[in-house]
């Protein structure tokens, strides 16, 4: 019967191979077999390239954290105060910078999902090239630039560009790209599924790789443009039959849930594909996005009919004394009616 192994024996040997002892050597010392020691030392370097990999891919190990939280334990003991520093990045605040003219005028989408068979990207660019005429150089972009991966059971089936690499290669190839335009985008959900599959956020390296193209963070950011707050917001779950009756719910929560330091100017909110307008509640102009996505079989299961377009908003200022300068708003709905199958 074999003797088995000891935690004292594994740590001595552990100890012993880090130090570069031979393989005989550490055998001898222990008196076991060389192809016993060797076993236990391939399952050690095993156990370590995983662990290289998990912290790759931006995983915490729960016995890593425990440290860390032993550790923040014993320091507030001792009367420091231990904050835990993070690279969050939702809520940043970006300032857009414009010529500031008598009026203001930017573009607004969301909800892309480039990568997705259901892609409208020929109504994309038909937007962008409006926007053009129109003289806007600024569009927002309210989330889900790319289709990302296993955001639900099925997806799969729903994509034909697979996997981190291809999807971003695809975005910087072909989301439109007009003379004069800049877009700022967030991430939304089907962006982020990358971070939590591999670590990795698709949207930082569009960006690098496009300079037409400014990444201002996750779920929800701040850009500001000509002293005008704005909130751009991708939300969470709803979709179809398991959101709400009434449209204007999630906007209406969202304005209400800003404190007052928080609130907005403009919200603009992706993720649910269909439109919604309240100009003027609680002081804050609230639209709820359509898309640039036609229906997928998901959606057909949630009882979800997405709208194709994007918004065009013209902003007058003034010095009148009304909020931060803002004396009008016009807005103009770009809608595509007929959905393009395999617009790629």
């Amino acid at each position: 019967m074999k003797r088995p192994w000891t935690e004292e024996e594994i740590k001595k040997l552990i100890q012993d191979y880090r130090a570069g002892k031979k393989v005989e050597e550490i055998a001898n010392e222990l008196g076991r077999s060389w192809d016993s020691v060797w076993g236990k030392i391939k399952v050690y370097n095993s156990e370590q390239k995983a662990k290289e990999k998990e912290k790759e891919a931006g995983v915490i190990r729960a016995d890593i954290l425990e440290d860390e939280q032993k550790l923040a334990a014993i320091l507030s003991a001792k009367g420091y105060v231990v904050e835990k520093m993070t690279d969050d990045k939702m809520d940043r605040r970006f300032i857009i910078t414009a010529k500031i003219e008598r009026e203001i005028k930017i573009g607004v989408v969301s909800d892309t999902h480039l990568g997705s068979k259901y892609q409208q990207l020929t109504w994309l660019w038909e937007f962008y090239q409006i926007c053009s005429k129109s003289g806007v150089h600024h569009i927002l972009h309210s989330g889900d630039m790319i289709d990302g991966i296993d955001v639900y059971p099925g997806q799969e089936y729903e994509i034909f560009q697979h996997g981190l690499d291809a999807q971003v290669s695809y975005a910087v190839d072909n989301y439109p790209k007009v003379e004069g335009i800049k877009t700022y985008v967030i991430a939304g959900n089907h962006d982020y599924s990358f971070m939590k599959k591999a670590g990795a956020d698709p949207l930082d390296i569009i960006a690098k790789q496009r300079e037409d193209i400014v990444y201002v963070g996750a779920y929800g950011a701040y850009p500001e443009i000509a002293g005008l707050k704005i909130y751009l917001a991708h939300g969470r779950s709803g979709l179809g039959g398991i959101g709400p009756y009434a449209r204007s719910y999630k906007l209406q929560k969202m304005v209400e849930g800003f404190t007052p330091e928080a609130k907005p100017d403009f919200l603009f909110l992706g993720h649910y594909h269909t439109n919604c307008i309240l100009p003027h509640y609680r002081n804050v102009f609230a639209i709820q996005m359509p898309c640039f996505q036609s229906q997928t079989p998901f959606e057909r299961r949630s009882n979800l009919f997405p709208e194709i377009g994007g918004y065009i908003l013209t902003l007058g200022l003034n010095d009148e004394g009304r909020k931060n300068n803002l004396a009008l708003v016009e807005y103009e709905y770009i809608p595509f009616y007929k959905m393009k199958e395999r617009d790629y």
